[in-house]
């Protein structure tokens, strides 16, 4: 799964839990207390621990990418706003900079995305579609390390199948 279609899965996902927080949790509960008094059985819920510190890092998390990586998805890519993507480079260099090391050069990034911005770029539709395309290049570095990042992020951890 691309790390794109997850945080797009993860957003509608929140939007049904708090729907359901807020209009559905108490009618099912009203549903359940009903069958538990037919059935005979005292409608008694102990509230158990809430496992949610690592659920809502990961999602936390599938946002902080999403807010790093976000404009290099083709679809936010196509029109962004020259301040917007300068900033959204900015924000990915200083997130991947080591001490004094950085892995992107953010003038050389900016200005690559802009000229790669101009190109024929319709029959992308995924992040594996640009970076096949910019390794065809050499002169889209700093394009082709940001896209290899982005593409190597795990979209899913070893915690959640042991939970299952």
């Amino acid at each position: 799964m691309h790390l794109e279609n997850a945080i797009t899965e993860i957003n509608i996902l929140i939007e049904n839990f708090k729907d359901y927080r807020e209009t559905s949790f108490s009618k099912a509960i009203d549903e359940a207390k009903g069958i538990l008094f037919e059935m005979g059985i005292d409608p008694i819920f102990p509230q158990k621990h809430l496992i949610q510190s690592e659920k809502k890092t990961r999602f936390e998390q599938f946002k902080e990418y999403d807010k790093l990586f976000g404009f290099l998805f083709t679809h936010k890519l196509r029109g962004i706003k020259d301040e917007d993507l300068n900033s959204s480079c900015h924000l990915l260099e200083k997130a991947l900079k080591f001490k004094q090391r950085l892995d992107i050069d953010v003038d050389e990034l900016y200005m690559e995305l802009k000229s790669f911005e101009t190109m024929e770029t319709s029959e992308f539709s995924n992040p594996i579609d640009v970076l096949k395309y910019l390794k065809e290049f050499d002169y889209f570095p700093n394009s082709r390390i940001a896209y290899r990042i982005l593409l190597t992020i795990p979209v899913t951890v070893a915690s959640a199948v042991k939970s299952f």
